[in-house]
């Protein structure tokens, strides 16, 4: 054994696990590994090497934050670890909402010898306890709320990625079951403080290790994975490094594009801003195609009419047809939520069978157009369309043609 070599060890079980936490702490001093200073993080424990031998460690519940970003920086008051200090126990480190406590003289006293004071000290932990639950279940439940009210959970996974959609919802659950373990188990010790017993200091910590240590290496995993993911959408949202010049586009495209209508040779492009007239192919678990574009310009009809106008188009070959009809239905209630409720309307159209497409819809498109959705199979189209002047074209001549293209 190297004296004073430093050690690295997973945590076997969670910080407010006190009788764990102790008699864990109290069986590596036997084996030759002292607890540091500032030992605790990320669910790993840093100890000092030296000869093997007997220490006590007592975790003392905080009646306060110990972030440090609270008062004190979180750490106890200097007082109380003087006083700990005359009775011979010397303040290492947090863990959690406690402060960790060491004494190696074997004579001396208990910090606390009163169960029922232990008690009273573990009321700020428990309210905490309780708080956090309370804020993760109503946020939790206000997301699902809202994406239930809303029937539009697959929008809101293409639009920020399934990837970081799952994860979201998995952090949250997690976090949500590692609060209600922590009320459980704060109340447990309290109930048993308040019946006169003292905390088990001889604990079977090793019981539930290996499923503790597996737990919190997968949610450390699922944390940086979440981190990662969130860096990544913000950066793709920023920079759009997928998304370029619609003229730069080299692929064929499954729908009508704007410069397709019209007299040939009449399109003339609008370049009027930096995001105009772009494409963005990216995919998903829930999509093996998106296909984001918009076009703006102007062109001449057959009949002489001068059509100025900006097209929107979503195609998404979903993975399943079944995702696909789900997916045209969240659209116009998308809709609806983005045009003020007198404003929003469904428009007649030719049936699907007219069209040659599974289903076909079209409603009022935020801020002045229509929109049109046609499925078919897993495909799924939905086309925006906004026209400037008088001259216009319609909107069952526009479906219509849009659809003759899916069918060519």
């Amino acid at each position: 054994m190297k004296i004073g070599k430093r050690v690295y060890r997973l945590v076997p079980c969670p910080w407010y696990d006190v009788e764990g936490i102790e008699s864990w702490l109290e069986s590596m001093a036997k084996e030759g590994l002292f607890l540091r200073k500032e030992a605790f993080f990320g669910g790993f424990t840093s100890f000092e090497q030296g000869e093997p031998r007997t220490v006590r460690y007592r975790l003392e519940a905080a009646q306060r934050s110990t972030s440090f970003l609270s008062e004190s920086g979180g750490e106890p008051d200097a007082e109380a670890v003087e006083i700990s200090g005359e009775l011979g126990w010397e303040y290492l480190t947090k863990c959690g909402q406690f402060f960790v406590y060491a004494c190696d003289n074997p004579d001396a006293p208990e910090l606390n010898t009163d169960p029922s004071v232990q008690a009273m000290a573990l009321s700020y932990v428990r309210k905490d306890g309780r708080a956090g639950v309370i804020v993760n279940l109503v946020w939790l439940l206000l997301l699902l709320g809202l994406t239930w009210y809303g029937r539009c959970w697959l929008l809101l996974a293409m639009q920020y990625g399934s990837w970081l959609v799952l994860l979201t919802a998995a952090l949250m659950i997690g976090e949500l079951v590692f609060g209600f373990k922590r009320v459980f188990m704060i109340r447990r010790l309290r109930k048993k403080l308040l019946e006169g017993s003292q905390p088990d200091r001889k604990k079977d910590w090793k019981k539930h290790a290996f499923g503790f240590r597996v737990w919190n290496l997968l949610s450390v995993l699922v944390a940086v994975v979440w981190v990662f993911s969130a860096g990544g959408y913000w950066l793709n949202s920023v920079d759009n490094p997928n998304e370029i010049p619609i003229t730069e586009y080299q692929g064929e495209l499954p729908f009508l594009r704007l410069s397709e209508i019209g007299v040939e040779g009449s399109f003339k492009r609008d370049e009027w801003m930096d995001h105009t007239n772009k494409i963005k192919v990216s995919s998903d678990w829930l999509a093996e195609t998106v296909i984001e574009s918009n076009e703006y310009g102007e062109f001449m009809m057959e009949d002489g009419r001068r059509i100025d106008c900006a097209m929107y188009v979503t195609y998404t070959d979903m993975r399943t047809s079944w995702l696909a009809r789900e997916l045209a239905a969240e659209y116009p209630v998308s809709g609806r939520r983005e045009v003020k409720k007198d404003r929003f309307q469904f428009f007649d159209i030719p049936s699907a069978e007219e069209l040659g497409v599974d289903s076909a819809v079209a409603y009022s498109a935020y801020p002045m157009g229509c929109a049109v959705v046609l499925v078919k199979g897993s495909e799924v189209w939905k086309a925006e369309l906004m026209q400037f002047r008088e001259d216009s074209i319609s909107i069952d001549e526009w479906v219509r043609m849009f659809a003759g293209e899916l069918n060519r």
